[in-house]
């Protein structure tokens, strides 16, 4: 059985990697936005006095601060757009369910054995899938599906498999790592750190399952489960089907053999390469930028 002790006490690599995709993008954005601040109101202050002619004149002096204001621009569109479909889909997700809603009550003592007492929703449909969404309240979905087709001991590992996802919060972390990248759509190394934590999390999930149930009724769970179906995919929700990629499978089953979480995938050296080139011309567009701001600010002094 795999052993569930340390995944209580210490960070499980799903959330290492969250926090370590929270910490890359706020450190990294902050640098740029210090020296960022300064050269949009440059930049907006030369188009109303003087003419979009201007940013180019003296050499192309001010192209770097220009390409600067426009990525800033650009990351925090595509960060509030990202942001505001999510919302959406959360709410039209919780319409459906309550639309689909079905009694729950034979399974109510086993949901509040891990917690989820009032939080586990039954829903009509014939595919069995299990997911976790909500942002503050998290909530557990299963499909009537399921419920009718799986044994009991497998409904016990689907609940304590989701009831890992609740506790960690993991659909409102799944929202913010959407934002993140989509606000540093140019960092591709960032989309692999988020893919670790997906996998992390259904590592650590499965963990919590083998250890309420063994590994005999969670393999058969997770050859049960489906993915949720396409009215709840867009939301930001955690799956007990979900696989980000082949090796997520992978590794889960690994996990299920060994008794023991693989280690991560490591972050391919052409995402790195790619990153730290841009990521560096970004920097020196900002500092190039800053330095501009500073020659202006003496000038007219």
């Amino acid at each position: 059985m795999i052993p569930a002790g340390p995944i209580h006490r210490r960070l499980d690599s799903g959330n290492r990697a969250f926090w370590l995709l929270v910490v890359a993008v706020f450190g990294f954005r902050g640098l740029v936005s210090i020296l960022g601040c300064c050269v949009v109101c440059v930049v907006g202050l030369r188009l109303v006095t003087v003419g979009p002619a201007a940013l180019l004149t003296g050499g192309g002096l001010m192209l770097p601060a220009v390409m600067l204001a426009a990525l800033l621009v650009a990351t925090t569109g595509t960060a509030g757009v990202r942001l505001a479909r999510s919302l959406y889909a959360d709410r039209t997700l919780r319409r459906e369910l309550r639309a689909r809603t079905h009694p729950y009550d034979p399974y109510d003592p086993v949901a509040a054995r891990f917690g989820l007492a009032g939080r586990v929703h039954v829903v009509t449909a014939e595919e069995p899938f299990a997911f976790t969404h909500g942002l503050w309240t998290p909530r557990v979905v299963l499909s009537t599906g399921l419920v009718r087709t799986a044994p009991p001991a497998e409904l016990v590992a689907v609940l304590a498999h989701e009831s890992a996802h609740v506790r960690s919060r993991d659909p409102l972390k799944v929202l913010v790592a959407q934002v993140l990248l989509a606000r540093e759509f140019y960092l591709p190394a960032l989309r692999h750190l988020s893919s670790r934590f997906v996998a992390g999390r259904e590592l650590a999930a499965d963990r919590a399952a083998a250890a309420h149930c063994g590994n005999r009724p969670l393999a058969g769970a997770l050859l049960r489960v489906l993915e949720p179906p396409s009215w709840a995919a867009t939301t930001p929700a955690a799956a007990m089907a979900s696989c980000s990629n082949a090796a997520t499978l992978d590794a889960r089953i690994t996990q299920l053999e060994t008794g023991s979480e693989p280690p991560p995938q490591r972050t391919p050296r052409r995402l790195l390469l790619a990153s730290t080139l841009v990521a560096v011309l970004v920097l020196a567009a900002a500092v190039d930028a800053a330095i501009l701001v500073q020659q202006m600010c003496m000038r007219a002094m």
